[in-house]
């Protein structure tokens, strides 16, 4: 029986067993030394709860508008994509998560799942969007994000060109700059983890994956 996951940590190190090192390297890696990767998180854990005791209150209510949207907690799922790289259900299972939870979830332009497929699981969806040089198929990106029923738009104006991961170099692993194509022309395939030679977990993961990363 697999121990239950009670922490983020708990998950990554389950995952870490499983996943193939590209996929791990891809999700877990940053650009060059990782340097700002390390500074996010140490400002990340900076972050604490105040406490107030005494204050008179009979019931908590964390919950708060977030950009005119109503949401559970005071936070938002991040923008992540290739997802089924991870799990064959990709953004639409954590749009399933993020709904029941109550909070917003930003769809990553880079999404393996289409966005209408992914609104229609319903609850609050955002879109993320980078400003391509085609303002033309930027338009059309924020039509479909419209008609979709995203409730807000995530600009990213501080790439003006894909970091160099160094952990995805040697073997040229990572998929940067194909999967904005794919969501432009409305047909996104989750990039697939390499094939591999001989057994092992990260073998049959590697194969799992791949089962669930249909064509969309």
């Amino acid at each position: 029986m697999a121990e239950p996951l009670l922490s983020v940590r708990d998950a990554e190190q389950a995952a870490a067993g499983l996943l193939p090192r590209d996929v791990r390297d891809f999700v877990a890696g940053g650009s060059e030394a990782e340097v700002t990767l390390a500074a996010n998180r140490a400002a990340l854990d900076a972050v604490f709860l105040t406490p107030r005791v005494l204050a008179g209150i009979t019931a908590c209510d964390p919950g708060t508008m977030l950009v005119g949207c109503r949401s559970a907690l005071p936070v938002a799922v991040a923008p992540m994509s290739y997802q089924r790289l991870i799990h064959p259900e990709g953004e639409i299972g954590l749009a399933r998560a993020a709904r029941e939870a109550g909070i917003p979830l930003t769809l990553s332009m880079m999404s393996s799942c289409l966005l209408e497929e992914v609104a229609a699981v319903g609850g609050t969806l955002w879109f993320q969007l980078y400003l391509l040089r085609d303002r033309g198929q930027v338009a059309d990106l924020i039509q479909r994000a419209e008609a979709a029923g995203c409730r807000a738009l995530m600009l990213t104006v501080d790439v003006p060109r894909i970091g160099r991961r160094l952990r995805d170099t040697p073997s040229r692993r990572c998929a940067a700059g194909r999967g904005e194509r794919r969501q432009r022309r409305g047909r996104v395939q989750p990039r697939r983890p390499p094939a591999r030679r001989g057994g092992g977990e990260h073998h049959r993961a590697a194969r799992r994956l791949r089962g669930g990363g249909r064509p969309v």
